[in-house]
């Protein structure tokens, strides 16, 4: 018989910051220094956030047990990231690799009674090198697979079960259980080990129901000769009356081997597993044979307190429940083997997971190609039985011929032989590729096929939604790995205050971080004004939530209106480190987002599509719709379609029946006339069946006015050939300037590129500064480059690189007539700025800022939220400086007319009379 002995609970852990417990001989001592208590599983942040390194666990533990004759192993669940293994100061092994489970052989080295355990575990740093392992991350590639410790919190220590395994000197290692729903047949490869001379042995082989109800599926008793080592036997039956495992009804059976020496148990071996099938048939994703398609989360695998896996199993049931109660099937384990525990929940509940080693943002070196090799063996093996694991993914974002140089498609083979069932995938979201073309495997098939794992960050434009609706190629299978990622601050003071007050003062580093950030938010918040928009800094985050639910249930809408896609992955679940942009926070309670993709996950499901968005007052406005149905044919429905005045009033009506016969019916198109009020307009499509409404949804469009053309001349100074053209097209007279241009009773602007002639940038400039000291206005249009600063203001004004964007606008003038005072929402989508200018260095120089736009950092510090200008008032001697970022400039979009209009009427009231002899008086290179 096994006695297996748990070695989870609280040991002790040594920091080593120098690296010298080794030279101190820490490995075989009896004792080690004093050190930190931490629990096991955990890590080691517990005890002391924030540190990488060398540290070393021990504990003791008792064993009454003689194992004299017997086989005695150690097994860890996982630990992060390299690690050596003392037993009662003998060394016993060592393991590389920080998601994956290990087995050391300790029969030499244990003893009866009480015995010390000693594991060295080195978390690599981020940097520096110890023992030559320096952690890796997007923007610092190593050739170590280490899912985003380098990047999100770079955790050390046992984190996962650890157990001493006493077994006889025969015993099963393994079961791989290949079940078919389609094929009703099972196929299963028993693998025994056995240390001593060749003799007979017998093998109880038995499959039955996990909850013991219903029947044996069978149960055979194998004699077969032992050989000394490693060996494999194979059982194979057809299979009648089971019942198939899937997400409606995850079924579960047990597969045991017992080793028997006559009446005699030796070993008893035992795995769960499912009998289902996941294919691929033209194109599309099969679950027992018939269609399926996912729809889920990327999941970073962050979680509070714990930081990489559930600290609990109410976390564990939480996040899982939250997924299958609102109809989600589907999780991307992104980059992370995920943790046993759930994914004993995904087998038990029925939710789908496509599986990934920690393999992205990797070196391809031969170092890297063998650590490859290792994370790809031993996570295929540890959850090759699972039946909610449908598919392996090897890569994550690593241009197609880096994954080459890790041997890409070597290890794709060595996944299909390992594990012949599943879909294996090479690459998912390759930098390289236009839409995330890679290769896979089907199941039980020896050549490539094509495949794509796109990250579809189309975002919810016009042009977004209308590529989400189009996208792919019939007959390939298509699956969005990645979409969304919209900057969505989590709710800061909820999030904070789930924390303890001794959690809080020990500083644990997820709550340090979020702290952090909440602190530099309210921060930009008080130094940008903008109590002038919002109360609180809770108000700002709530009217981003709005939006960014709002934009979410557009782009699955559109999505789901395409059959090419064969699921979806938004991302991401949670918040993950510095990565704020989950559809809930990291305590797993969801925001807008959330709610917005569960709405348009839903069968039936309608999707209206409006175009344009914005529109001018009698204008033709098209009115798009098309009904959902996936596979649920036959359905008779009554659609509606209203469009709203932004009263409510109902202006127009639309009525259609349809019977339901493909995936996606289209409804018939109509054309209005956009009204002569100006505002937002709601266009909303109801589902009925039998009287009952059965889905809904809408769509805003907003009715601009047309602005009074801007009239008069305006002075232009340009090294560029294009501004006067531009500013025509706004319906502006534009008078070229030069160095002896002295006009300050009109508007003027300025443009130049980085290599514009040295000269005339100093004359022109110069000449422009002398008109703004002497009360004038210069307009500074989507002008980039910043050196040109140095001959205007006393101090240069910075760019500010940004990522992701929520901008803001305050009440100003620039905005009359047009949605302000908020978040910069759909209508200003074709006016996002591509550049923005540091704020400090605008209100370095006296200026105010109209409009801007904060984010958070994510790259693995600071933990602080940027700030970005994109619409400033500078004031300079009697006159200002306006410089504008967002793009007017040949841009045929409405709102960029009625921007263009109201900044020039605000910067022609900004001049100033008087100077006028002073200005005419000197030269464009003399001082003021």
């Amino acid at each position: 018989m096994q006695t297996t002995v748990s070695l989870n609970g609280t040991w002790q852990v040594v920091f080593d910051p120098d690296n010298s417990g080794r030279a101190r001989g820490y490995g075989g001592a009896d004792e080690l220094p004093e050190g930190h208590a931490v629990p096991v599983p955990g890590v080691w942040e517990l005890a002391r956030p924030g540190y990488d390194g060398a540290g070393w666990y021990t504990r003791t533990f008792d064993l009454p047990e003689d194992t004299h004759g017997k086989v005695v192993r150690l097994r860890f669940g996982a630990v992060n990231y390299f690690c050596e293994v003392w037993l009662n100061g003998t060394y016993v092994g060592s393991h590389e690799g920080g998601y994956t489970p290990f087995t050391l052989d300790a029969t030499a080295a244990v003893r009866r009674g009480i015995n010390r355990l000693t594991v060295r575990v080195i978390d690599p740093p981020r940097d520096h090198a110890v023992d030559g392992f320096v952690n890796s991350a997007p923007l610092r590639q190593t050739d170590l697979p280490v899912w985003k410790a380098g990047w999100y919190h770079n955790f050390g220590g046992i984190w996962q079960d650890v157990a001493l395994l006493v077994t006889e000197r025969t015993y099963v290692d393994d079961l791989f259980v290949q079940a078919s729903c389609v094929r009703r047949r099972i196929d299963a490869a028993i693998t025994v080990i056995h240390r001593g001379e060749a003799r007979p042995a017998t093998l109880v082989v038995t499959a039955r129901p996990c909850d013991g109800r219903g029947e044996v599926l069978f149960s055979d008793r194998l004699s077969f000769g032992l050989e000394s080592g490693t060996n494999t036997l194979s059982v194979s039956h057809a299979l009648a009356g089971f019942v198939p495992w899937d997400c409606d009804n995850p079924f579960l059976y047990e597969l045991e081997a017992v080793l028997v020496d006559g009446d005699v148990e030796l070993h008893r071996y035992c795995v769960r597993f499912g009998i289902r099938d996941f294919e691929v048939r033209d194109g599309k994703f099969l679950l027992n044979g018939k269609r399926i398609v996912l729809k889920g989360f990327l999941q970073q695998g962050v979680y509070p307190i714990t930081l990489v896996f559930p600290h609990d199993r109410d976390m564990a049931l939480k996040e899982m429940r939250l997924l299958k109660d609102h109809g989600f099937n589907y999780i991307r384990a992104h980059l992370k083997p995920t943790p046993p525990a759930l994914l004993d929940l995904a087998d038990e509940m029925g939710i789908l997971i496509s599986a990934e080693p920690p393999m992205g943002w990797m070196l391809a070196t031969e170092a890297g190609a063998r650590r490859a090799e290792r994370e790809v063996r031993e996570f295929v093996l540890r959850d090759r039985n699972r039946p909610s694991v449908i598919f392996w993914c090897l890569f994550n974002e690593i241009v197609n011929d880096v994954t080459l140089g890790l041997k890409r498609r070597e290890l794709m083979k060595l996944t299909h032989e390992l594990d012949p069932t599943r879909l294996v995938v090479g690459n998912s979201g390759d930098m390289s590729s236009k839409g995330g073309e890679t290769e896979c495997y089907y199941p039980y098939q020896t050549e490539l096929a094509a495949f794509t794992a796109a990250g579809a960050y189309y975002g919810a434009s016009q042009e977004g939604l209308t590529r989400f609706r189009t996208a792919g190629q019939a007959g390939v299978p298509a699956l969005i790995s990645e979409f969304g990622a919209m900057e969505a601050p989590m709710p800061y003071k909820e999030v904070l205050a789930n924390y303890t007050d001794e959690q809080k003062a020990r500083g644990l580093e997820d709550y340090a971080q979020y702290k952090s950030y909440y602190d530099s938010l309210r921060d930009v918040f008080a130094r940008g004004g903008l109590d002038r928009i919002w109360p609180d800094v809770e108000g700002l985050i709530n009217e981003i939530d709005v939006i960014r639910g709002q934009e979410a249930r557009l782009e699955v809408s559109n999505i789901r209106v395409n059959p090419n896609w064969q699921g979806y992955a938004f991302c991401q679940l949670a918040d993950a480190s510095g990565e704020i942009f989950g559809a809930t926070d990291l305590w797993r309670n969801p925001k807008r987002i959330f709610h917005g993709i569960t709405e348009a996950s839903r069968v039936p499901w309608v999707t209206p599509f409006v175009d344009p968005r914005c529109v001018r007052p009698g204008r033709p406005v098209t009115l798009q719709g098309w009904v959902i149905n996936e596979d649920r044919l036959g359905a008779g429905y009554d659609v509606t379609v209203e469009v709203k005045t932004p009263g409510g009033d109902v202006l127009r009506t639309f009525r259609q029946s349809l019977t339901a016969r493909t995936w996606a019916d289209r409804l018939a198109d109509q054309t209005i006339t956009a009204p002569e009020q100006p505002g937002r307009y709601v266009v909303a499509a109801h589902v009925r069946r039998g009287g009952e409404t059965v889905c809904s949804n809408s769509m805003t469009f907003t009715v601009l006015a047309e602005p009074a053309a801007p009239t008069g001349e305006v002075g232009v100074w340009d090294l560029t050939g294009k501004l006067p053209d531009a500013l025509a097209a706004l319906g502006l007279r534009p008078q070229k300037a030069g160095n002896n241009y002295r006009r300050k009773d009109r508007v003027t602007f300025f443009a130049m590129e980085p290599d514009s002639h040295p000269v005339l940038v100093q004359e022109h400039l110069g000449a422009a500064r002398r008109m703004v000291m002497a009360g004038g206005v210069l307009v500074l249009l989507e002008q980039a480059w910043p050196l040109f600063w140095w001959y205007l203001l006393d101090r240069p004004i910075r760019r500010q690189a940004v990522m992701r964007n929520c901008v803001y606008m305050l009440d100003h003038p620039v905005f009359d007539g047009l949605p302000s005072k908020g978040i910069m929402d759909y209508e200003y989508l074709p006016v996002q700025p591509r550049h923005f200018h540091d704020p400090y260095d605008v209100y370095a120089n006296g200026g105010d800022i109209v409009s801007g736009t904060l984010f958070a950092h994510m790259w693995t510090g600071p933990d602080i939220y940027y700030w970005g200008s994109c619409l400033d008032v500078i004031p300079l001697g009697e006159g200002h400086i306006v410089t504008c970022t967002l793009r007017l400039l040949g841009n045929d979009a409405p709102i960029a007319r009625n921007l263009a209009a109201n900044l020039v009427d605000f910067a022609r009231g900004l001049i100033r009379p008087g100077n006028e002899d002073r200005l005419w008086a000197g030269r464009c290179i003399d001082p003021w």
